[in-house]
């Protein structure tokens, strides 16, 4: 402040100084012109270089001073003979890391330098150098050119990154490694890495048992798809897995050499050759990339990198029990350090000096040993050269794990991503048998050695009576938070003697955030909890199954099973808990768990992999069974099968396409059964439960013999479709079907009422072709000729816009990424909004305040937006919408509702009125609202600004919520 008062008040004595000047000029007598000369004078100009300085965030640096005098450089000799006296550079320097502007350099400069050092600043960000001058026994003689430079402060020079692949015979040969009889350990391994805060997870196939121990599963080449149980295609490099069709005993099957070996059965292991090496070593491979903006002159030379791996339970490095190890090669045992260079002309790694941009490698083979997760980690140093300071030695670290798994079973944990010290929290263990054989009396227990920041509240685990071939089975355990932070959960290992029973062992923490997350982990936010018990049992039974078929390894599937991706069960994962949310904001919960299954069973494509585990798992077949048992109120609420198939009708039409249908009797069941048929003949229906139609699902609704059924069909591609009814009893039906008809409208044909009798046969060709044309066909002679019709009553549906649920202000308490301080607000719609209309901060509305942006999130049911006022809990308003549309465009109705709060830190109203110096009110002031931005950290952190507010036209102000401190 007292600089640029200093700078205004200079600049107005100037002006001054003109005006005397040139009123003298004026009142003399005006001078005769008798010539005029050229006269080239030779000054001097100093300015920064490069014009644009670039230094790393939390180093001592500085700019250099150049000083030119027709076009040469001077020396500082010169510089100070041209200026009358030793010299001294100064100026000032601000940004977003200072609170205020401050002089530099920090201390007082040495004589005739030309470096201005810089203070350590720990944010990154541009900043700007001004009021360079050169100072002559403290007077300014000379300015630098131009006035203000503007400094980038950048996060790090240092970009690291972890990639690994599985390594092949000739590639393990290829790099020199002397395979031994110690080598047959094969697992499939999971590597996830933490890299500053974006985490890679790479997967490896399992393939060998050390000690023998068959592995249940076929694994086949990477080229190859899985072969069925049999002869393989290629014997000298497929393991087989063979099981006597007669029980008489273990087959027989002939290796390369001629020789008759035993399969032990429930599976056994083939090594024929050198293939007992084949997939056990992994590939680690380090790389470091040059993140400097290009220009900026900055090298990065000398990286080097170390890999750190876990010490075994002697907690010595480098023993026999070690989990982990680097193998012996031709020249020697694989060091652990090794310089990472960039490559050369010939595109091979030999440079060890790299500009911006650049990208220098390393690669380690690692060979995993025993099961369980390993903390492994990678030192990364180098030089930065390029500052005008000199040198400066660099570090980096790159942090993750290797998740050895055993050959029977995978364990998928869901834990919540933040948890509060005190809180209680459930952790979710799914257990999925990946074996041939079924396992009896398996058990799920925590390692409380092993605990860290955590306390068991509930008792152990049930123990698993039997758990089939790929069947999975969900056990919730409860804990305490003894602090803050995020939970870890990692598989430790399985104690077992034959595969078929023994007790799976984990444990469990919370860390610091940025702790390596074990790859068998799904973080799923707390939301979830409010939703009833024995659906989130059901659903993350589905999720731990899939996500165990999302990390297995390509090859390592047994046959048939069609694979998905950890990024579809992460959104599957958070679309439970979304559900939990939208309830937890206004939400009627029926109306949750009727989107949730939508939302499981669709999506914006229909993921294969996902969709078969829903269908033909017994744990999808449990989720629809018991989301059916959750929707049969709301059913009978309604009015009946025909008025709640209808409100789900009207919902979908804003959607894509698809097909539902409700078969019942009022709000009753009906004697009667229904299967839906497409016309390849994949079919979903009541007598046979999952179906084989994709995005396919049919729920009961109602435990009696006679039920009612609600059909949904997701992604309908294959026309024409038949609904067919079958008599089971007499009594009356109610029938509905809703199908697409092309046009961005919604065909419904509905029939009451229809007389039903044991074995009547009745159907509806639904063809999307000719979607107006709905007919119930009955077959009343039994002799399939269907020769009575009963046209159904149809109507239009057309798309009606979304509706507004509710408005609310959120913080951490309601997502990790919101701020505390009142200024982000999440609007809850009964549907999918449209990403345009919806993003449109115009169409949102408050009394003295603006949505400065929008946009929707997650399923699309929700916009977050962002206020530039805070709102909290204790001044009431309300928002307003207008001008949003579904999917289909169509806008939805203009609304207003109350806005809500669920800030959970204390806060308070801050007002008051700013006067001016004679006391009357200033009705120009503006009043900034600061508080610190990461308030549990606040003693490290200086104050931000948040929010500005012009004040009325009587000096009054309003800051309807300000965040305490914590």
């Amino acid at each position: 402040m007292g600089s640029s008062l200093a700078s205004t008040a200079s600049k107005c004595a100037l002006s001054l100084v003109a005006l005397l000047l040139a009123t003298v000029s004026y009142a003399q007598t005006p001078q005769s012109k008798i010539g005029s000369l050229d006269l080239g004078i030779g000054g001097i100009q100093a300015t920064v270089t490069p014009a644009q300085p670039v230094i790393p965030k939390n180093i001592s640096s500085g700019v250099q001073i150049v000083v030119t005098q027709n076009g040469q450089t001077l020396t500082p000799a010169a510089i100070a003979q041209y200026l009358g006296g030793p010299f001294q550079v100064v100026g000032e320097f601000s940004g977003p890391g200072l609170t205020q502007t401050v002089e530099v350099p920090p201390t007082p400069p040495a004589a005739n330098s030309l470096i201005v050092i810089l203070p350590v600043v720990n944010t990154a960000g541009d900043y700007a150098l001004s009021n360079l001058r050169f100072l002559v026994n403290g007077q300014s003689v000379l300015d630098v050119s131009p006035s203000s430079v503007t400094v980038k402060v950048i996060d790090q020079v240092l970009v690291t990154s972890v990639q690994t692949k599985p390594l092949t015979l000739d590639e393990i040969q290829a790099m020199g490694v002397v395979l031994g009889s110690s080598d047959y350990t094969g697992f499939q391994f999971t590597v996830g890495l933490q890299l500053s805060s974006q985490v890679v997870n790479i997967s490896f196939p399992v393939v060998f048992d050390s000690q023998g121990v068959p592995v249940p599963q076929p694994i086949s080449p990477p080229s190859l798809l899985p072969t069925p149980i049999g002869i393989p295609q290629l014997p000298t490099i497929v393991p087989m897995l063979l099981k006597s069709a007669d029980g008489s005993g273990p087959p027989q099957v002939q290796l390369p050499d001629g020789s008759m070996v035993p399969v032990r059965i429930p599976s056994v292991l083939v090594i024929p050759g050198n293939v007992g090496f084949l997939k056990q070593f992994f590939s680690a491979q380090l790389y470091v990339t040059n993140g400097a903006p290009g220009g900026s002159n900055l090298v990065v030379n000398n990286v080097t990198g170390t890999i750190n791996l876990p010490p075994g339970a002697d907690g010595v490095v480098g023993t026999s029990d070690d989990p982990l190890s680097l193998p012996t090669l031709t020249s020697g045992p694989e060091s652990a350090t090794l310089n990472i260079l960039a490559p050369g002309p010939d595109g091979k790694p030999s440079v060890s000096a790299f500009n911006p941009g650049q990208t220098a490698q390393a690669e380690w083979t690692i060979r995993g040993d025993k099961e369980g997760y390993h903390t492994i980690s990678f030192d990364v140093n180098a030089t930065l050269e390029g500052l005008p300071t000199g040198p400066v030695a660099l570090t980096g670290t790159a942090e993750g794990g290797v998740l050895v798994r055993n050959p029977y079973f995978n364990m998928t944990f869901t834990v919540p991503g933040v948890v509060r010290k005190g809180e209680l929290f459930n952790v979710f263990a799914t257990v999925t048998n990946i074996s041939q054989v079924a396992a009896n009396n398996l058990t799920v227990n925590f390692d409380n050695a092993s605990t860290s920041g955590v306390t068991l509240v509930g008792g152990l685990s049930p123990v698993i009576p039997t758990l089939n071939p790929g069947d999975s089975t969900t056990l919730t355990f409860q804990f305490q938070s003894l602090r803050t932070g995020q939970v870890v959960a990692s598989y430790l290992n399985f104690d077992t003697q034959d595969g078929t029973t023994g007790n799976l062992a984990f444990t469990l923490g919370v860390f610091a955030n940025g702790t390596p997350m074990s790859p068998d982990t799904l973080v799923l936010p707390s939301a979830v909890d409010n939703l009833p018990t024995d659906v989130v049992d059901a659903a993350m039974r589905v999720l731990g199954q899939a996500w165990s078929v999302a990390t297995a390894a390509p090859g390592t599937l047994p046959a048939g099973v069609i694979p998905t991706t950890r990024t579809v069960v992460t959104q599957k994962a958070l679309a439970l808990s979304e559900a939990g949310l939208r309830q937890s904001l206004g939400e009627p919960l029926p109306n949750a768990l009727r989107d949730l299954a939508v939302d499981f069973f669709g999506g914006t494509t229909v993921d294969p992999g996902f969709d078969q585990v829903l269908r033909t798992t017994p744990a999808g077949q449990n989720f629809v069974s018991v989301l059916g048992a959750h929707l049969t109120k709301p059913m009978s609420d309604a009015g009946g099968i025909l008025p709640y198939e209808l409100r789900l009708a009207q919902i979908e039409a804003s959607g894509p396409n698809f097909i539902s249908f409700g078969v019942g009797s009022g709000t009753a069941g009906n004697p009667i059964s229904a299967t839906l048929t497409d016309s390849a003949g994949h079919q979903v229906g009541s007598a046979t439960p999952g179906g084989t139609i994709v995005g396919g699902a049919l729920f009961t609704l109602g435990n009696s013999p006679n039920a009612t059924y609600l059909g949904l069909l997701t992604a309908p591609t294959n026309s024409p479709y038949t609904l067919s009814l079958t008599g089971q009893g007499t009594g009356a039906a109610d029938i509905a079907i809703s199908i697409p008809q092309g046009d961005g409208t919604v065909v419904r044909g509905t029939a009451a009422g229809v007389q039903v009798s044991p074995g009547l046969k009745m159907k509806i060709v639904a063809d999307l072709t000719n979607a107006s044309s709905l007919i119930l066909k009955v077959d009343n002679a039994g002799d399939g000729s269907y020769s009575t019709s009963i046209p159904l009553t149809t109507q239009i549906l057309s798309p009606s816009g979304p509706n507004l649920i509710s408005a609310t202000v959120i913080g951490r308490e309601t997502v990790s990424q919101a701020g505390v301080f009142g200024l982000n607000m999440v609007l809850l719609f009964d549907r999918i909004v449209d990403a345009t209309t919806s993003g449109k901060a115009s169409n949102y509305s408050i009394p003295n305040n603006t949505v400065t942006s929008a946009g929707r999130q997650l399923s699309g049911r929700l916009v977050f937006a962002n206020l530039s006022q805070p709102e909290g809990p204790y001044v009431p308003t309300t928002v307003a919408v207008s001008g949003v549309a579904d999917q289909r465009n169509a806008v939805g109705p203009t609304a207003s509702v109350n806005l809500q709060s669920r800030l959970a830190d204390p806060g308070a109203i801050v007002s008051g009125r700013v006067l001016g110096p004679d006391g009357t009110p200033s009705p120009t002031a503006i009043v900034t609202y600061t508080n610190f931005s990461s308030p549990p950290l606040c003693f490290f952190d200086g104050p931000t600004g948040l929010t500005v507010l012009p004040v009325q036209s009587n000096g009054f102000y309003q800051f309807r919520y300000v965040h305490q401190d914590q």
